[in-house]
Formats: structure tokens, sequence, C-alpha cells
């Protein structure tokens, strides 16, 4: 049995508030900026491809695959610009303006990120593994529903959530690969 850790990255998550930060000052600011939608690509191609390569090797890696969950992203992405670029023009004058847009920038990173992790252990790694183990942060900020979901383990047919589906989950999985049919066995016993 192989059993990988795909923990939550603050790295990337970072990467992805600096984005979203400078998109939101440069709507507000109403300065043209070369958004750099190729870069954004890059961060979530490089964030996944990095994982598939913990249980794959790098040939069998399907990149294109990954692609197109970050396509996904993305589109998700554009339209949350124009939602914001309509919301700035609405609220120009108001005083809390810009926290609020920082504030947003921080929720949408969290948030998009932990929509590409989903999409990923969905339709990339539930390919290759029956179960996961739930992990979360461990720290106040984790709902009551998901501290619930700590440590068990699941299968990805049967979860009715799985880490990073609600928005601004910060939770991740612990992948199991299995060789044998009494590893899945056991594994069956203890969920």
């Amino acid at each position: 049995m192989i059993k990988i850790d795909f923990k939550w990255d603050h790295k990337v998550e970072k990467k992805l508030f600096i984005f979203f930060r400078k998109i939101a000052f440069s709507i507000f600011n109403n300065k043209k900026i070369d958004t750099g939608y190729s870069n954004l690509m890059k961060i979530f191609v490089d964030y996944s491809v990095s994982f598939e390569k913990k249980f794959k090797k790098i040939k069998n890696t399907d990149v294109k695959k990954h692609m197109e969950i970050a396509i996904k992203q993305i589109k998700e992405i554009k339209e949350w610009q124009n939602n914001l670029n309509n919301y700035v023009k609405e609220n120009k004058e108001k005083n809390d303006l810009k926290d609020k847009l920082r504030n947003n920038a921080k929720f949408r990173a969290r948030n998009m990120l932990g929509n590409y992790y989903k999409d990923f252990l969905k339709e990339i790694v539930a390919d290759e593994s029956e179960f996961f183990e739930w992990n979360t942060m461990g720290d106040e900020r984790v709902r009551p529903t998901h501290e619930a979901r700590d440590g068990v383990i699941y299968n990805w047919d049967n979860a009715e959530i799985i880490p990073g589906e609600e928005p601004g989950c910060r939770c991740w999985a612990t992948v199991y690969f299995l060789d044998t049919k009494e590893e899945i066995e056991n594994i069956n016993q203890n969920s």
C-alpha cells in the first residue's frame, strides 16, 4: 500500500492571493494591466502535476487533463473579474472598499485553490485510488462538520463531499493506493 498526503499548499494560495489582489486593485485604480492568465495556468498546472508525480511516473502524466481543470478555474476567475469590475464601479466612493477588495482577493484565492484541488482529486486521483482519509488544518477555523470527518477514511464514490469542495475549505486528503485485495478489505472494515 502506498499512502500519500496531498497537503494544502499555502505557498500556492499566497501566489493566487497576490494575483487576485493585483487584479482587484487594478480595477479599483482603473488601470489596465496584463492579467497574466498564462502565469495563472502555470501555477495551477504545476501544483497538480507535482502532486501527480508523487504516485505516477512523469511520462504517464496527462498534462492536458491538468490544463482542462485549470481552464475551468480560469473561466470562473474571468467571471469573478467581470463581477468585481461592476461592483467597484457601483461602490467606488465607499471608504472601506480597499479592505473589502483585499478580503475578497484572499477568499477568492483560497476558494479557487480549493476548487482546483477538488477537481484534481475527483478527475485524476480518484481514477487511480479507491480511498482517501479526510484531514483538517486542526485550527479554530475548521468547520464542525469537517472536524467530524478528520481522520475518517472514505471511498471516492461514496463520499458526500471531498476536501476543497466547500467554499473556503482548507482540508486535504491522504490518498491510499492499495495493491492487494486484503488491503482493500482492511480499509473497508475501517471506513
